[in-house]
């Protein structure tokens, strides 16, 4: 009996150590997957912090080119209208980074790509937007 007994305990830790193994397998396929799903978005992160640059830098510019040019109507709406784009384009890219920032990773795979469904709407809009401002 106790040969019996001994293999029950030798098949016991081997599945425990299999589960253990198994595990470990899936959490680093996990960590993986999660990996590459966040390098996706580093390019369009890196964007988003240059279009912030760029934008403050042109807010700066159209700002202090409005105020020196306060009595010339057309210069100053010139001015006003870089500003303006300025403004715009810090405001669309802080926004396309508050949406990638508050994606929920552990989340069900449809909630993500709701997620990001809304990431890619917002992006599509902002475009719009940058189109129809820089046609003035």
């Amino acid at each position: 009996m106790t040969e019996l007994d001994d293999l029950k305990s030798t098949w016991q830790t081997l599945n425990r150590n299999l589960e253990r193994q198994h595990a470990l397998a899936l959490h680093q396929f996990r960590e993986n997957k999660l990996t590459r799903f966040r390098s996706g978005f580093r390019l369009l992160v890196t964007g988003q912090i240059i279009q912030i640059i760029c934008g403050a830098l042109l807010a700066l510019l159209g700002g202090s080119f409005w105020g020196d040019h306060l009595g010339v109507a057309h210069l100053m709406i010139y001015g006003i209208s870089l500003h303006l784009y300025g403004v715009m384009m810090i405001i669309f890219a802080a926004r396309d980074l508050y949406l990638i920032k508050d994606f929920d990773y552990a989340a069900p795979v449809l909630v993500l790509q709701k997620q990001i469904a809304e990431l890619r709407r917002w992006h599509l809009r902002a475009g719009l937007w940058f189109g129809i401002a820089g046609c003035f």
